[in-house]
């Protein structure tokens, strides 16, 4: 009998992890694109908020699509390093890396919202996966490990971050990896 509860155990966490991932790229083109979303197209494209401005100024008469075009699109003639510069002068807070590799993305995967955004989504699986090794490492019990994936895949904080086109996901996935290299690092030393 507690075979069979543990089996039921194990296939509603499976269906959870499945539903979180399902969760992660639904309607992704359906929310509305929001300002700070709107910055990250802006950046990733090479332009800055000054330039995009004072153009906007000086030719105040745009049609949506052609602002979209302009500065939500990838630019050819913008290349990686304006988007480092750009972040550099008017966004020193945030790392560029975020901001280069949705560039490069939507370089092969477009610039609809739903690209952009796709971005973040492949990050939060990936970040599922990180989770799966940091919790393998912590935990003996294969049951406890697939509970925090679940629990982490149904997350609504890491299911509205990976829906989302902002470097959250990312700093979530880098802070897992690295609590994953100080675990490994302390458990040689210590062994």
């Amino acid at each position: 009998m507690r075979s069979k509860l543990r089996a039921t155990l194990i296939f509603c966490l499976i269906f959870c992890i499945g539903a979180g991932i399902t969760f992660r790229f639904t309607n992704l083109d359906f929310k509305v694109y929001s300002y700070d979303e709107a910055i990250t197209s802006l950046r990733s494209s090479g332009y800055s908020w000054y330039e995009a401005v004072s153009h906007v100024e000086k030719e105040p008469l745009f049609t949506t699509h052609q602002l979209i075009e302009q500065y939500q699109s990838i630019n050819r003639h913008n290349g990686v390093d304006r988007t480092v510069i750009g972040l550099g002068k008017e966004e020193a807070q945030l790392t560029p890396l975020y901001f280069v590799l949705v560039r490069l993305w939507s370089a092969v995967a477009g610039t609809s919202i739903a690209a952009v955004r796709g971005f973040s989504a492949v990050l939060s699986v990936i970040l599922l996966g990180a989770i799966y090794r940091l919790a393998r490492k912590l935990f003996v019990d294969k049951l406890t490990v697939l509970m925090v994936v679940a629990v982490s895949s149904i997350s609504p904080f890491l299911v509205r971050y990976a829906q989302d086109a902002r470097p959250y996901t990312l700093l979530c996935l880098t802070t897992v990896l690295s609590a994953e290299a100080l675990w490994t690092a302390c458990s040689m030393v210590y062994s």
